[in-house]
């Protein structure tokens, strides 16, 4: 995700996507609710390969698939944004 320089690429932006999609769809900001309003500690969740729990209650089926897919580990077999 990120590259030797330090920038970011466009598989950050899927990974990002799926957080917005969550957070609307849940209508729950994941930083606040997982981590006490702390960025640095809600980072560490999220690189100790953890996410959110999608509420089926809340998120269709193929919308929860779609936010799995982009938060995927391996940023190669995230979806593109086309």
């Amino acid at each position: 995700e990120v590259t030797q320089a330090g920038n970011l690429t466009r598989f950050a932006d899927v990974f990002s996507f799926g957080m917005m999609m969550y957070e609307v769809l849940t209508r729950t900001l994941i930083c606040y609710t997982r981590t006490g309003r702390d960025g640095q500690a809600f980072t560490r969740y999220l690189v100790e390969g953890k996410r959110p729990a999608i509420p089926v209650t809340r998120v269709e089926p193929r919308a929860a698939r779609l936010i799995q897919r982009c938060w995927l580990d391996d940023p190669l077999e995230r979806p593109t944004m086309a």
